[in-house]
């Protein structure tokens, strides 16, 4: 039986991740799923020289635990990268200030959630689990009304419009935020960051939930579990 990649490794254009090594190979259809794309598309591999791969030496390289990932902005073909990793990112112990303007124009700033513990979500528009999550990001929203929540993506507020329109996103969503992020030490889609009433950080999951198949389903007990544990992180500190 093979095994599914873990969906951290299922890339994010900005950065890559590592992927760690497993015993089973992966398959091209378990990249087609991360990414969202259908048997019709074409996808070309590459090292980091822009060298060409077969699928069996990518995979292999990729189970072997190299980083593999899509460019940012990239158009035309499918292409996807392998790349050595980088060192190991450090988690965020800080939320800089917020001081920014929402796709419909409204201000937002870190005082406005002030006595409510606040769950940002990091996004972007071409992120397969990202969309894949949405509907269980709007339900869980609906159950907690006493829960503040905001999404950030570094996609330009049109793009993020367009997202919020295609996928139902209800969460307040704030885009052209790629400085901002770069301060918040964001590195990987999607990622979550919990704040306490007093604007503090408590914890940081990096990456996505943590299910066991890349085609599992992200459900609001998945998303009510993720809230207890960067919750829980609080009290390692």
């Amino acid at each position: 039986m093979k095994r599914n990649i873990p969906l951290v490794c299922a890339l994010f254009l900005a950065w890559a991740i590592s992927c760690p090594a497993q015993e089973d190979a992966i398959t091209e259809e378990q990249i087609r799923e991360a990414f969202g794309l259908d048997a019709s598309t074409e996808i070309f591999y590459q090292n980091e020289d822009g060298e060409a791969l077969g699928f069996e030496e990518f995979a292999k390289l990729v189970m072997e635990g190299k980083n593999f990932g899509k460019p940012m902005g990239q158009d035309g073909p499918f292409v996807l990268t392998v790349s050595e990793p980088g060192p190991p990112q450090e988690m965020p112990t800080t939320f800089p200030d917020l001081d920014m303007v929402d796709i419909d124009g409204r201000p937002v700033h870190s005082e406005d959630f002030f006595g409510r513990e606040l769950l940002v979500n990091f996004f972007f528009a071409e992120c397969a689990p990202c969309i894949e999550e949405t509907p269980a990001l709007n339900e869980f929203a609906r159950r907690n009304p006493q829960l503040a929540v905001l999404a950030i993506t570094f996609d330009t507020a049109d793009i993020a419009r367009q997202y919020v329109l295609e996928h139902g996103f209800e969460w307040p969503v704030v885009g052209d935020a790629q400085e901002f992020m770069f301060g918040a030490g964001v590195y990987a889609y999607p990622s979550y960051y919990l704040l306490d009433k007093d604007g503090s950080l408590i914890g940081v999951k990096m990456g996505g939930m943590d299910k066991p198949t890349l085609t599992e389903a992200t459900t609001v007990d998945h998303i009510a579990s993720l809230l207890e544990s960067l919750r829980g992180s609080q009290s390692k500190q």
